[in-house]
């Protein structure tokens, strides 16, 4: 098959590597992915302080991070956009859960200007 992707018309085998990953962040919206981020972000520094609830994390983790990988290393076809990787989003938001909870735990002065 045939995608359109960055104005041009791309066989499907010949997608850039990072078909996938802008795809991805495309289709989700900015709190999404700020949210997401820092849920990342406090994934890992959680289990770098090896903190309670490190293996849930890094099961999340590697939920989200391993089927991306694979698909970015292998230069995997995938046909439109990010449908075959949907999976990976329920991980995603999780983490979000957890960037959303990291947020909200900051003393009130650190993040509220009033």
């Amino acid at each position: 098959g045939r995608v359109l992707y960055g104005g041009y018309i791309y066989s499907a085998a010949e997608l850039p590597w990072h078909y996938e990953v802008r795809s991805l962040l495309l289709q989700l919206t900015l709190p999404a992915l700020v949210l997401g981020g820092l849920g990342i972000l406090a994934a890992l520094l959680a289990l770098a302080k090896k903190e309670q609830g490190g293996g849930g994390l890094a099961l999340l983790l590697t939920w989200l991070g391993l089927p991306l990988a694979v698909v970015v290393i292998l230069n995997a076809q995938i046909y439109s956009a990010f449908r075959q990787l949907m999976f990976v989003l329920p991980a995603f938001f999780l983490l979000a859960s957890v960037g959303i909870d990291k947020l909200l735990r900051l003393p009130r002065r650190a993040w509220v200007p009033w």
